[in-house]
């Protein structure tokens, strides 16, 4: 905004009241320059920061304004949204139609003297616009989403195995937030752009409540404004946006690590006592023990790693896609081997100890602790999905985890040796020192081959076996399917007409 300043005489007994502009036009110039001020109100440093991580976790950041489109310009170039450069003023948005828009919309960041309309023209064009064309999580060979549909006609909104995130807003900053499911299957697409918007004036109720999700600001927010959103922003800032996608990302690698250790260690507990049974060796594990387990070492350690912070990498990854699932390939793949790594542990200690003549209840101390420390060695490695943990970073981030392990490997100790406690479990003569040796090298094992099937599940393993998988995902019942996924092919159907 810039202010101009200057002074003037008045004529002997001119009335002062009389001034105005028209009349100030009228006289002979008598004004004299005295001061030219810009007054400039600059986008915060933390928003500047917060848009450049947005972008590097696969965000578009768009601006909306009410101001000039010059202004708007030089607003979006200090944030870095400027793109190409390019600015769609409100009037010329109002001469477009709406195929002409959706062919525009995600070319230009910057959109200025926007009228409600202009806003909700805006979030429609995006959401129904051209798909999603950069990296998405899910294209690497352990693809955990839907496939991709087939290409459909015009009538048909386009299904590719990728989805992008867009955000828009009025006033100073718009913003995307990476939100993957949206309830309305009509128009669940693969590709389809996620839309989020920031506003705060009752002129932006109505694309906030188009958008996938509206954003509006708990301070300086209208009421109407606040009812039409999905979420308020407590703080009205733009990086706690940021910080709410990053959160978002962390419960989510947070949910598949405990679904990653609960799943096989859970199997591994029965499938040992029935591939003993099926070999024809006595029941390994006790009833009691495998309870133990169930309530104590699988929730103790299972239930830590929902506590792990997130990984340095998790705001570089690119958006994931609509509809990936949280029980993907990875997940299947890795609960079928390590269980199966588990059980062959358990029983071939178990068959080691009636080789060397030991008795049932020694044999059942050694086989249920070296299911407990196998666990133990599997929920260390499970705490990074695919990097590595042979590394420092293991030991920083989350102390529940060491604690977590000391109570659980503390508890086997009493278990085995506390007199009564042990005879309750089946172990009223603990154990030998060799089988404690077994026990702890059945540890490393899992944990040593765990880390080399992270090394190679991308290269080596998933080709090979993701096709199995998809094949019996399309083998498999329509109860067992994923039930948005069928009623999104139901709802492409109806568009597409008998």
């Amino acid at each position: 905004m810039l202010l101009l300043f200057s002074r003037g005489e008045l004529l002997p007994g001119e009335d002062p009241t009389g001034l105005s502009p028209t009349a100030l036009l009228k006289r002979q110039p008598a004004l004299a320059l005295v001061a030219l001020i810009a007054i400039l109100d600059p986008p915060r440093d933390e928003a500047i920061e917060a848009v450049k991580v947005a972008h590097d976790a696969g965000i578009t950041v768009k601006m909306i304004t009410g101001d000039h489109a010059l202004t708007g310009l030089a607003i979006g170039k200090m944030l870095g949204i400027a793109g190409n450069g390019s600015v769609i003023s409100g009037p010329e948005i109002d001469a477009m139609g709406d195929v002409q828009l959706r062919g525009v919309v995600n070319d230009c960041n910057v959109f200025a003297r926007a009228s409600p309309e202009n806003k909700l023209r805006i979030v429609r064009a995006l959401q129904t616009g051209p798909e999603y064309q950069g990296a998405m999580d899910g294209d690497d060979p352990d693809d955990d989403g839907p496939p991709p549909s087939k290409q459909p006609d015009s009538h048909t909104p386009s299904s590719s195995a990728a989805n992008g995130t867009n955000g828009i807003s009025s006033g100073s900053v718009e913003v995307t937030i990476d939100i993957e499911d949206k309830d309305d299957t009509e128009d669940d697409r693969p590709g389809r752009q996620v839309v989020a918007m920031t506003g705060d004036g009752v002129n932006d109720a109505p694309a906030l409540k188009a958008a996938d999700i509206g954003v509006a600001m708990g301070i300086t927010g209208t009421d109407v404004s606040k009812e039409a959103a999905k979420m308020v922003l407590a703080d009205d800032n733009f990086a706690t946006i940021v910080a709410a996608v990053k959160e978002g990302r962390r419960v989510w690698d947070n949910l598949r690590k405990i679904l990653l250790f609960n799943l096989p260690v859970n199997f591994a507990q029965g499938t040992s006592i029935f591939w003993a049974y099926v070999i024809g060796f006595q029941a390994p594990l006790t009833a009691i023990q495998v309870l133990y387990v169930n309530m104590v070492t699988a929730i103790t350690m299972g239930m830590m790693l929902a506590a792990e912070p997130a990984e340095p990498d998790i705001m570089q990854r690119p958006p994931r896609r609509p509809g990936k699932r949280l029980l993907g390939k990875l997940i299947m793949w890795r609960c079928l081997f390590v269980s199966i790594l588990i059980v062959i542990l358990v029983l071939g200690c178990y068959e080691w100890g009636n080789a060397t003549g030991l008795n049932i209840n020694h044999r059942r101390a050694e086989a249920f602790n070296v299911l407990v420390f196998c666990e133990i060695g599997y929920s260390l490695t499970t705490r990074f999905i695919k990097r590595t943990t042979l590394h420092p970073r293991v030991f920083r981030g989350n102390r529940l985890v060491f604690v977590s392990i000391g109570i659980t490997a503390a508890l086997q100790v009493a278990l085995t040796y506390i007199p009564g406690l042990n005879w309750f479990f089946s172990m009223p003569e603990g154990m030998l020192g060799v089988q404690w040796a077994r026990v702890i090298v059945s540890m490393i094992i899992v944990f040593l081959v765990v880390e080399l099937e992270k090394a190679l599940v991308d290269p080596v393993l998933m080709p090979i076996v993701g096709p199995v998988l998809d094949f019996i995902s399309d083998h498999s019942p329509r109860w067992l399917k994923n039930p948005k996924a069928l009623v999104s092919k139901r709802a492409r159907k109806r568009q597409e007409g008998p």
